[in-house]
């Protein structure tokens, strides 16, 4: 197992387990060919990838499962509130490549991401009005409505993370990990 194997699971394995729609992933410069390599492998299953931008010697990274994506850009509710911040929902690479435009474009950071990332739309649009507000949970979102049930959404990827990152370190491949 090699560091970009170990950091690619630490923050996209809920991604790549398919509990989650989008990770993002601060790629170190020198685990960027590693990285790229093992999310090309992923590709057959749906896991797609777009550098949003480079900071500090990381390149930024939006791994995504383009079938989950898919999906919230066909929920009405989802459609209106990314059309109405001047996002095309007509495909998953549209608005992807509008994403990556903004956060490439070094103006206010479009904090819509959540969305594509599969966080709850109520707590995006409740982020968005008072990011002030809410309350951070288990480290994955701040959290404005239905505090006990995200909570225990928060706790299973925890678990998960935990037991998917151990196999890894015990000898597992990554790729073998998520067939």
């Amino acid at each position: 197992m090699s560091e970009a194997e170990y950091s690619l699971c630490r923050n996209c394995c809920l991604t790549l387990g398919r509990l989650k729609a989008g990770s993002l992933f601060a790629c170190p410069e020198h685990c960027r060919r590693k990285v790229r390599e093992c999310l090309t492998a992923f590709r057959g299953r749906g896991i797609r990838f777009a550098e949003l931008g480079v900071s500090c010697g990381r390149r930024l990274l939006l791994v995504y499962d383009r079938e989950m994506v898919g999906e919230l850009l066909a929920d009405g509710d989802t459609v209106r509130f990314l059309t109405d911040r001047g996002y095309d929902c007509s495909g998953t690479a549209a608005a992807v490549a509008e994403l990556r435009s903004r956060v490439s474009g070094g103006g206010d950071f479009p904090h819509e991401i959540g969305v594509f990332l599969g966080y709850a739309l109520d707590d995006v649009k409740a982020f968005i009005a008072d990011p002030r507000g809410g309350k951070r949970v288990g480290g994955y979102w701040k959290v404005y409505s239905d505090l006990p049930a995200k909570q225990k959404l928060f706790e299973k990827y925890r678990r998960y993370s935990d037991t998917i990152c151990g196999k890894l370190v015990s000898g597992h491949s990554l790729l073998t990990l998520f067939q």
